[in-house]
């Protein structure tokens, strides 16, 4: 009877033992994941941003290359008007 009660002890102690460590390695596992996701978006984020400036440099450049068209086109017409010839 003692043998038995002493291989219950021990296979409890062993299930407790075991149930404690797998919840320990979920802890870590999930702090490094955590940490790994992090910079994961930080990353994703500074991307987005290098990009979204790349975008707003490439538009304001169209942008002051078609004003300047415009306007050489304005002095274009200015210049034929003063010279007296009619479109």
């Amino acid at each position: 009877m003692q043998r038995l009660c002493e291989n219950v002890q021990a296979f409890a102690s062993n299930l407790a033992r075991k149930h404690h460590e797998h919840k320990l390695q979920q802890k870590v596992w999930t702090a490094w994941h955590s940490v790994v996701e992090s910079r994961w978006q930080q990353r994703v984020e500074k991307a987005c941003q290098s990009r979204a400036e790349q975008v707003c440099i490439e538009l304001t450049n169209d942008y002051e290359t078609k004003l300047a068209s415009v306007c050489n086109c304005e002095q274009f017409v200015l210049c034929l008007q003063q010279v007296g010839v009619s479109c």
